[in-house]
């Protein structure tokens, strides 16, 4: 899977963790992206065709459906509730 790790998530352990996993991960410090808006976090993941990987949930959600990003993705998102990792 293509990741995106916002910066409240990024913890060098997870990183690699992921990494040995088998994951494409790219985090937003090593794209030189830290404390950009999470406009543009999004827009970055969007552009590279990465999943984004965040705690930040409730306002990545709000612009993932401004954008219909997920509908149109194809994914059954409807009324369900997807965590991707339990790391914490």
């Amino acid at each position: 899977m293509k990741l995106l790790v916002d910066e409240d998530s990024q913890a060098r352990r997870l990183l690699d963790a992921l990494r040995h996993a088998g994951h494409d991960v790219l985090s937003v410090a090593e794209l030189g992206c830290n404390g950009l808006p999470d406009a543009q976090v999004f827009a970055q993941a969007q552009a590279q065709g990465r999943t984004l990987l965040t705690h930040n949930v409730a306002d990545f959600l709000a612009l993932a459906q401004q954008a219909g990003a997920l509908q149109a993705a194809g994914l059954p998102v409807q009324g369900q509730f997807h965590i991707l990792n339990h790391w914490r």
